[in-house]
């Protein structure tokens, strides 16, 4: 599967709500997350039924359409009931020619055995929740598992053939700039074929609120999320790995009053972690081009090119990257839009006066 192709993907998405963890990581209430109940064994029949409805509102003559367990750890879930879902699914894939099964798990739920045992069923991707790759990030955090662990794994399912997702959280307990960008730069050498990227938010009900009431634990705020992630979005880009999820997907739990204690949460952060992306790329060429520039004084306005997929997130809101441009380098822009500009990215024109 590929995340760069035009055709849409549809997910039927099953959750299985913190099931097959070992513990409560500090940060994971996942009835909040999710909007299911904790721990609680759905019955085959509840999980067919689910399928079913999701089924009868997809076109699967014309979508990519996959079944997906998300929201605990699969691999660890109970044996049997592991392969009653398994084989649940595969009915729904041979019998609709669907392009399979995805699901979610720990770096230490896999092995060379559970591997060997998932190969009969029709599975294309596995993601890793991963979340940082510094160890005392790891365990203060009360992941139980080690970036050997997750080494390990990702050789595992690369050398399986399976699509390997993994998901990254910024902001954990003791997360610096620093060790996000150590965490990104390793990501980046495992080269999975797609990433989600997590703000770390309080949750009510986890240990990370305790943490954060007893001052032993600071979010990351707004701000600095944004300007944090948005300076590492150009390696993702350039390392040509998919960023499918950008924070939290919203749920009436989750926005419910009294679910987030603390933490950097807004219902578009994406668009305004890409915005800042390209606000950087503005500044670095005006900084660049038309400041202390011997022809700096010619140029009165800058012609810029880009996919129309990004007009929004480069404008930014209500047109902020534009006039913040215009005010810092008293140079005006004019907007360009070529469906054959690369995606992310800005081509640049000068005008002379």
């Amino acid at each position: 599967m590929s995340y760069t192709n035009a055709k849409k993907y549809k997910r039927i998405s099953i959750f299985v709500s913190h099931l097959g963890c070992p513990h409560d990581c500090a940060y994971c209430n996942q009835e909040k997350i999710t909007g299911y109940e904790k721990s609680k064994y759905r019955s085959l029949d509840n999980i067919k039924d689910d399928i079913e409805n999701q089924l009868s509102t997809i076109n699967c003559d014309q979508n990519h359409v996959e079944i997906a367990f998300f929201g605990g750890s699969f691999t660890g879930l109970p044996l049997l009931y592991q392969v009653q879902l398994l084989e649940l699914a595969s009915t729904y894939v041979y019998e609709y020619n669907l392009e399979g099964i995805r699901f979610s798990t720990r770096p230490d739920y896999i092995t060379t055995d559970i591997i060997n045992r998932l190969k009969k069923y029709p599975i294309i991707t596995i993601e890793l929740g991963v979340q940082s790759l510094d160890p005392v990030v790891l365990d203060l955090s009360k992941r139980g598992h080690t970036v050997e662990h997750v080494e390990k794994a990702v050789n595992l399912i690369k050398s399986s053939n399976y699509q390997l997702g993994i998901q990254i959280m910024t902001g954990l307990p003791a997360d610096t700039m620093q060790s996000f960008r150590h965490t990104v730069s390793k990501v980046i050498d495992l080269k999975p074929d797609f990433i989600r990227i997590y703000p770390t938010l309080v949750l009510q009900g986890t240990l990370l609120e305790k943490m954060y009431y007893d001052g032993q634990y600071q979010p990351w705020t707004l701000s600095e999320t944004i300007n944090n992630i948005a300076e590492i979005l150009p390696l993702f880009y350039k390392a040509d790995i998919p960023i499918i999820r950008l924070g939290l997907q919203q749920t009436d739990d989750l926005q419910r009053t009294g679910a987030i204690i603390a933490g950097p949460y807004h219902p578009n952060i994406r668009q305004l972690i890409e915005s800042k992306h390209f606000q950087n790329l503005l500044d670095e060429f005006g900084n660049k081009n038309l400041i202390g520039n011997t022809i700096s004084n010619e140029i009165n306005e800058i012609e810029i090119t880009i996919n129309p997929i990004d007009e929004t997130t480069v404008r930014g809101i209500k047109n902020s990257n534009i006039n913040w441009f215009v005010a810092k380098f008293n140079c005006a822009i004019t907007i360009k839009k070529d469906f054959q500009q690369q995606k992310k990215s800005i081509k640049y024109e000068l005008c002379k006066a």
